[in-house]
């Protein structure tokens, strides 16, 4: 069956920007790198005041980070 949501583990790098890894229970499937402005708006609401932070989202999000061609597992 198909999931419905992923997880992604968002690190802020010195810089800055955000790196959003995107995982299959606990195997890295991909990552990309964001900007503070893209991260706004990927995660509206969501505060630039963090190092790590986990989230859940849609595949619809995941299309949005890594393209159309990743899906959830």
């Amino acid at each position: 069956m198909k999931k419905e949501t992923a997880q992604v583990v968002v690190k802020k790098t010195v810089v800055g920007w955000f790196n959003v890894y995107l995982f299959d229970g606990e195997k890295q499937v991909g990552w990309g790198n964001v900007s503070p402005q893209r991260f706004v708006e990927l995660f509206p609401g969501k505060s630039l005041d963090f190092r790590l932070m986990a989230e859940e989202v849609t595949q619809g999000q995941v299309d949005r980070i890594f393209g159309a061609g990743v899906l959830v597992a």
